[in-house]
């Protein structure tokens, strides 16, 4: 796994350090995202910069993305 860069959240008390890999479809940088939807304000996801707008689907909310860099 590569890590072309790092985010830290420091969202509700807490702080994150996961690497932002490369997206698997399109090589773009992936990117942290906080939901402003009234069902899921305020929870992180990770998504592909160019998610839709190229037909690239790699989406996660926060801990699944975590669970996908465990995995690959």
């Amino acid at each position: 796994m590569s890590s072309a860069s790092s985010a830290r959240s420091g969202l509700r008390g807490r702080t994150v350090v996961v690497p932002l890999i490369p997206c698997p479809c399109c090589q773009a940088t992936v990117r942290y995202y906080v939901s402003n939807t009234e069902d899921h304000e305020g929870w992180v996801f990770c998504r592909c910069p160019n998610h839709s707008a190229t037909g690239c689907d790699f989406w996660f909310w926060e801990m699944e993305y975590v669970a996908y860099l465990v995995d690959a």
